[in-house]
């Protein structure tokens, strides 16, 4: 029998022993880990959040692999081409190198990252959430699979969302937009785009949203007549003139 799972969440760690080139699972997240020894490629999961790690390397793996390595200090951080969920969020990582076409969940929140390339995704990635960075630019046009993509909190001025079909959550609060063009996001259910400078919001066919946060943005109208599944509008803070919410169901506005 070769040791495959190492369990030790929770403790006191400070350091770990080198790891065996059987190992398939380490969870050792919450403890007070300064640094990982060499991590094996054999794993498949690797769970070291809550520590006290400042610098990472996972891109040894040869399986697909799910790493957490979220409420830590990293600053440098690289990921191979099996990494499949990555979770990195909380941390002060101002970049992140990866070669990646495999990952599907990338959260990366919470960090100093200026720039953000995600060309190499292709198709597979499906949740994304870049919030509280200091993004200037990001280009999602590519990401076709994507379901949920949270950008609040950066820096962004636009924001080109062509081709994201399935889109289902978009939040995109607290940027410098002055336009959103949604067309096509006829899959989306849940929008945020509050504390932006948006000045037009086109919803049309958009029939499968249920809610809608546009707080604090420079709207003189919205109109949200053709939303019949519509249940949650937020609309405060605009120089509204004029709010349409007749819907067939919300006859009595």
């Amino acid at each position: 029998n070769f040791l495959q799972n190492i369990l030790c969440t929770k403790n006191q760690l400070t350091s770990l022993p080198v790891l065996p080139n059987t190992l398939s699972q380490l969870l050792c997240d919450s403890n007070q880990l300064s640094s990982l020894p060499v991590l094996p490629s054999t794993l498949v999961e690797v769970f070291c959040g809550n520590n006290l790690l400042t610098t990472l390397d996972a891109s040894s793996s040869s399986y697909y692999l799910t790493l957490k390595c979220y409420n830590n200090q990293l600053s440098s951080l690289i990921i191979g081409q099996t990494v499949q969920t990555l979770e990195c969020q909380n941390n002060n990582l101002t970049n992140i190198n990866f070669s990646n076409s495999q990952i599907n969940s990338f959260n990366c929140s919470n960090n100093q990252l200026t720039s953000l390339l995600l060309g190499n995704f292709g198709l597979g990635l499906g949740n994304l959430n870049c919030s509280n960075n200091l993004l200037t630019s990001l280009n999602v046009s590519n990401l076709t699979s994507l379901v949920n993509f949270n950008c609040s909190n950066n820096n962004l001025t636009s924001l080109n969302l062509n081709g994201l079909n399935i889109l289902n959550d978009l939040g995109c609060a607290n940027n410098q937009l002055t336009s959103l063009s949604m067309n096509g996001l006829t899959n989306l259910t849940s929008l945020g785009c509050s504390n932006n400078q948006l000045t037009v919001l086109n919803l049309n066919g958009l029939t499968n949203l249920n809610y809608i946060n546009c707080d604090y943005n420079q709207l003189t109208t919205i109109d949200c007549s053709l939303l019949t599944n519509l249940y949650s509008l937020a609309c405060g803070n605009n120089p509204l003139s004029s709010i349409f919410v007749k819907n067939g169901r919300n006859e009595s506005f």
